[in-house]
């Protein structure tokens, strides 16, 4: 809702504004110096008008979710296409695009001129420095991400990044995110014989792993909010492994609550000491706590566990 005293803002004055004064706001590199330089930049970054349809696509979805091919359904959330795929997907992939295999860089030069023809701007360091933060927070928030999909995305935007310091340090963001994988995929959980020992024979799945107790009331609601999304995942790639310290949950009571209320899923219980080196393992210590794996056995960096959004249980 607008309110009288404070006006929506007019998109045209706003414009006329920013042409006007180029060189002082949009295209000055001097423009993030200081204490508080990034305010400016992230308020035309995240405005609707300005930079923010560079952050993502966002449309109705043309997937049918009750029968939804893994790559299609990337293909549809973010135009990257998969590393492999077969003439099946050539054409899939072509019907949700009425004929073109539209890609992400056909999606960032289509917003580009939208956003010509919207404010009557052409490239500058402001919207560089946009389209730079917006690839900073795809790595960071989606874990669909691997390299190849995030080496895609850098190649869509890199033809627009030509101020040479927004390019070195993009550049150097990548190399990071290159490092930082490559050190995860090295460590991949191989020496932690604690948690392998539980996971190893669901190996091949996604695993969803909720660390709980009988006596914490949110552990036990989520258990019963996931019911249905347990039910309807069965015979699919996918486990639900509920973990409780035998110590502080007795197996006896435990089961019981579990059956009593048709908790479904693989229940394991672990010994005290088991659970003191996972907690400190994974830093946590309250519960309930969620891990969630891939098939590949990578751990996710979600920024929300909630097993009730349903794309988290495409996987």
């Amino acid at each position: 809702m607008v309110s009288e005293e404070k006006p929506s803002l007019d998109n045209k004055k706003l414009f006329h504004f920013l042409r006007k004064y180029k060189d002082d706001f949009l295209d000055n590199s001097y423009s993030i110096m200081g204490d508080n330089a990034m305010i400016p930049q992230n308020r035309m970054t995240y405005y609707y008008a300005l930079f923010l349809p560079f952050g993502g696509v966002a449309r109705e979805c043309l997937i049918d979710f009750d029968n939804p091919s893994q790559d299609l359904v990337g293909y549809d959330n973010d135009y990257l296409l998969p590393q492999h795929y077969d003439s099946g997907f050539l054409k899939q992939a072509k019907a949700l695009r009425d004929g073109a295999l539209y890609t992400y860089s056909d999606f960032v030069e289509e917003q580009f001129q939208k956003y010509q023809k919207r404010t009557g701007m052409d490239n500058n360091f402001s919207f560089q420095v946009a389209l730079c933060q917006h690839f900073r927070n795809a790595y960071k928030n989606l874990d669909a991400f691997n390299i190849d999909r995030l080496t895609e995305r850098l190649l869509a935007i890199m033809p627009y990044i030509t101020y040479p310091q927004v390019r070195f340090h993009l550049l150097q963001f990548y190399r990071q995110c290159v490092r930082e994988q490559a050190v995860e995929v090295e460590k991949a959980l191989e020496n932690d014989s604690v948690f392998q020992r539980i996971i190893r024979p669901y190996a091949g799945n996604v695993l969803y792993i909720d660390f709980w107790g009988l006596g914490c009331g949110p552990c036990r609601a989520g258990m019963l909010q996931q019911r249905e999304i347990v039910e309807a995942l069965k015979g699919k790639p996918v486990k639900f492994l509920y973990i409780c310290n035998e110590a502080a949950s007795p197996r006896e009571s435990a089961e019981a609550w579990l059956k009593e209320n048709k908790i479904q899923g693989e229940h394991i219980f672990i010994h005290p000491e088991d659970w003191a080196y996972l907690e400190a393992h994974f830093q946590f210590s309250g519960i309930p706590f969620t891990l969630i794996m891939n098939k590949k056995g990578k751990l996710l960096k979600l920024s929300s566990y909630d097993l009730t959004y349903k794309p988290y249980y495409i996987v």
